[in-house]
């Protein structure tokens, strides 16, 4: 039952609620003795009708902004996109000139710069080991 409730179209709720209104309207008018029921219930629908319109009107201004505010906003994480790509591909090219230089430096060594600075930390540390051992043993 409540999904068939959420099938139901906008147009087929409207037509719903004119036949529902409708249908009290003339039954009022009936039962209050009215001569000119049905063009009274018709005057009513026409004003029901015409603020249905009006709030469509407003839902579909709401959503034309909305849809405006979307794509200013994807318009704008496009272009933030875009700029961290740029600023990562100049991260790249920084990298790669930094490589060529280092390898143009110190053509025999295969490693990377990384494994490089490793074993240089490695000897440097070395380097104290062995001067605090001198110093140690000098008179």
């Amino acid at each position: 039952m409540e999904n068939e409730k959420e099938n139901i179209d906008s147009s087929e709720l409207f037509q719903r609620f004119m036949l529902t209104l409708m249908q009290a309207t003339f039954l009022e008018a009936i039962s209050s003795g009215k001569e000119h029921a049905p063009i009274e219930a018709k005057e009513q629908l026409d004003r029901a009708q015409q603020k249905l319109i009006e709030e469509e009107k407003k839902v579909n201004s709401f959503l034309q902004v909305l849809q405006e505010q979307n794509d200013i906003l994807n318009t704008e994480c496009d272009m933030e996109c875009l700029r961290k790509i740029d600023e990562l591909t100049q991260i790249k090219d920084a990298i790669s000139r930094i490589e060529s230089e280092f390898h143009a430096m110190f053509p025999d060594y295969k490693g990377t710069i990384e494994e490089f600075i490793n074993e240089n930390i490695d000897l440097q540390k070395k380097l104290a080991e062995a001067e605090i051992t001198v110093s140690q043993h000098r008179p």
